[in-house]
């Protein structure tokens, strides 16, 4: 019985080492927009998982920032307007979507933050025209 009862309180320790804060999610997420409105788009890949960063080049990536720019026009402003922890996979992650509001149009950001070899790392981005 004892036994049991340490594996127990082992695991659970275990499992609270990998908990995601929201607000290091926020923060990060908040990081990576700052530097697409600024156009640093070659430091974006810090923030993207391996396997996004494997599937859209920062090239890539780039063009399709440039090209939504050009049709919404410069970011005016960008207002957080929630985020969530889930689970997917069996695994934990924190969706936070944004306002961005551009001269043209406001679009709204998705972004679904998961550890990456204890990093957090942007899996997922999506964009739509509010």
């Amino acid at each position: 019985m004892k036994k049991t009862a340490l594996y127990l309180v082992l695991l659970l320790a275990a499992c609270g080492q990998f908990t995601l804060d929201e607000n290091i999610a926020k923060q990060k997420v908040g990081e990576l927009l700052e530097l697409i409105r600024t156009h640093q788009y070659e430091k974006t890949k810090d923030y993207y998982s391996d396997a996004l960063n494997e599937s859209e080049p920062v090239e890539a990536r780039k063009k399709k920032f440039e090209e939504i720019e050009a049709v919404s026009g410069p970011v005016v402003s960008m207002e957080l307007i929630g985020s969530s922890k889930q689970q997917l996979d069996e695994r934990s992650i924190i969706v936070v979507k944004y306002n961005v509001k551009c001269q043209n149009t406001t679009l709204i950001e998705s972004f679904v933050v998961a550890l990456d070899e204890g990093k957090y790392k942007v899996e997922k981005h999506d964009i739509t025209n509010k």
